[in-house]
C-alpha cells in the first residue's frame, strides 16, 4: 500500500513546486529601484503573480490523509507566471536581470517550465521560443555584466541539454549565436571559458541526438516494413485457405448428391435440407476454427487499422527525427559560414583583439569537434556532404593558405579530419584544397 505523507512532508512538496517563483518574485519586489516609474509595470506583474501563487498554494494543499499525488499534480503551471520574469529581463537592471535568469534556469532545470504551450502573444510559436528570445536579449554585448553573462550561459545550456524541452531551428541557432558572442566579447576569462565549454557540450548533444533518433527511426521503418509484409502475407494466406475450403465443400456436396441419386436401395439417406445443414455446419466449424486460431479477419485486428496505428507512430518518430536533423544541419551550416567570414582588419593578426579572426578560429575548432565525433548518419548524409562541399571546403582552401599560424593550424586539422572520414566522397574537393 502507498505510504501516507505527513503534514510537514505535504507542505514540503508544495514548497518545492513554488519556492523558485515565490522567492524570485519577492526578491524582485524587494529591490529599491522597482518603485521607480519605469518599473511600475514590472512591480504590478510581480504582485499579481505573487497573489496568484499564494492562492495556488491554498487550493493545492494536500491533506494529511492523502497519498502522494501524481506527477501532473506535483508540477506547477509556471508558464502563466512568465510575464514578470520577462519584464525583469528586459529592464536592463543588472540585479533584476540576474534574479530573473536565476529563477528561470531553476524552473527549466527541474522541469517546471517547459514552454510547450502556444505563445499567448504569437500563437504560431511556442512559449519556449519566447523564453529563449527573452534570455538571449539579456546579452547586450560588451556592456553586459559578467554575472548576467554567466546566468545567460547557464539558462541556455539547461535548455539545450534538457530531455523534456523541445526547441528547434531558429531558437537553437539563437542560443548558439548568443553563447558564441559571449565567447567572443566577454571581458571575463571565466565566462569565455564557460561559453566555450557550454558550446562544446551543446554541439555534442545536438549531433548525438540526431544520430540516435535517425538510427531509431531507421529501425522503426524496417520493423514497419516487415510487419506490413507479414500482414499482407497473412491476408493472402487467408484468401488461399478460404478458396481451398470452398472447393472441398463444393466437391463434398456434389459427391453426396451423386451418392443419394445412385444409392436409393439404402435405408438411410440424406435429404437436400440435411445436406445444406451439414454443409453449413462444416463451414461454421471451419470459421470457428479460424477464430480460435486467430485467423478470422473479423476476430483479429483490421490490417488497415494496424497499418494506420503503426503509420501514426512512425509519423511522430519521423517528425522528431526530422527536427533533430534540421537542428544539426542548420548549426553545422552556420559554423561553416562563420569559418569563412570576412576579416575587416587584416593588419591585426592577434586573435585576442581581432574579433573577426577570433570568430574564424573558434568556428573551425567547433567544426573540427563535430567532424571528430561524427557518426554514421552524419558521414553518409547527402545534406551534410553538400554543406562540406559547398562551404567547408571553400573555407579550408582560403584559411589553409593564411599566414596567421592559429588559422592555418585549425584549417589543417579540419583537412586531416576530412581526409580521414570523407575521402571517398570528396575526391574533387580535396584535390582543390
Amino acid at each position: 500500500m502507498p505510504q501516507k505523507k505527513t503534514k510537514d512532508e505535504n507542505i514540503l512538496i508544495i514548497d518545492s513546486k513554488t519556492m523558485f517563483l515565490k522567492r524570485a518574485l519577492e526578491k524582485l519586489l524587494s529591490e529599491k529601484d522597482i518603485k521607480k516609474s519605469q518599473y511600475q509595470q514590472l512591480k504590478r506583474a510581480c504582485e499579481t503573480a505573487l497573489t496568484s501563487i499564494t492562492k495556488d498554494i491554498q487550493t493545492s494543499r494536500i491533506s494529511e490523509s492523502s497519498i502522494l499525488p501524481s506527477t501532473d499534480q506535483q508540477s506547477i503551471n509556471a508558464e502563466k507566471y512568465f510575464l514578470p520574469f520577462e519584464l525583469a529581463c528586459t529592464s536592463n537592471h543588472p540585479r533584476m536581470v540576474d534574479t530573473s535568469l536565476d529563477c528561470l534556469q531553476k524552473l527549466l532545470l527541474h522541469g517546471h517550465l517547459l514552454g510547450s504551450i502556444a505563445d499567448p502573444i504569437d500563437p504560431s510559436k511556442l512559449l519556449i521560443d519566447r523564453i529563449v528570445s527573452t534570455i538571449c536579449m539579456c546579452f547586450r554585448g560588451v556592456q553586459t555584466e559578467e554575472q548576467v553573462e554567466l546566468q545567460i550561459i547557464k539558462a541556455l545550456l539547461t535548455i539545450m541539454t534538457s530531455q523534456v524541452i523541445e526547441i528547434h531551428q531558429r531558437s537553437v541557432l539563437q542560443i548558439i549565436k548568443t553563447c558564441f558572442n559571449i565567447y567572443l566579447t566577454s571581458r571575463s576569462k571565466i565566462n569565455e571559458a564557460t561559453a566555450q565549454g557550454s558550446l562544446s557540450q551543446m554541439l555534442n548533444g545536438i549531433f548525438s541526438k540526431m544520430e540516435q533518433k535517425m538510427v531509431f527511426l531507421n529501425e522503426r521503418r524496417k520493423q514497419y516494413q516487415e510487419d506490413s509484409t507479414i500482414i499482407t502475407s497473412n491476408n493472402i494466406d487467408q484468401e488461399n485457405v478460404s478458396t481451398i475450403v470452398n472447393e472441398i465443400l463444393d466437391e463434398l456436396v456434389e459427391r453426396i448428391c451423386y451418392d443419394e441419386a445412385t444409392q436409393k436401395t439404402k435405408d438411410t439417406t440424406l435429404s437436400t435440407n440435411e445436406i445444406i445443414e451439414d454443409t453449413q455446419a462444416t463451414q461454421e466449424e471451419f470459421h470457428n476454427g479460424r477464430s480460435r486460431n486467430g485467423l478470422d479477419s473479423q476476430s483479429t485486428s483490421d490490417p488497415s487499422s494496424t497499418k494506420s496505428t503503426m503509420s501514426n507512430s512512425l509519423s511522430a518518430d519521423e517528425l522528431s527525427a526530422d527536427n533533430s536533423f534540421k537542428n544539426a544541419y542548420y548549426v553545422f551550416r552556420a559554423l561553416c559560414k562563420l569559418s569563412d567570414r570576412d576579416i575587416k582588419d587584416k593588419t591585426n593578426t592577434d586573435p585576442k583583439t581581432n574579433l573577426d579572426l577570433k570568430s574564424r578560429i573558434f568556428s573551425l575548432r567547433l567544426i573540427m569537434q563535430i567532424l571528430q565525433t561524427s557518426g554514421p548518419i552524419f558521414r553518409s548524409s547527402e545534406d551534410f556532404l553538400y554543406i562540406i562541399k559547398t562551404y567547408l571546403c571553400v573555407s579550408l582552401s582560403r584559411n589553409g593558405v593564411s599566414s596567421i599560424p592559429e588559422l592555418f593550424e585549425m584549417a589543417l586539422f579540419n583537412f586531416v579530419e576530412l581526409l580521414d572520414k570523407f575521402k571517398s566522397y570528396l575526391k574533387i574537393q580535396i584535390e582543390v584544397c
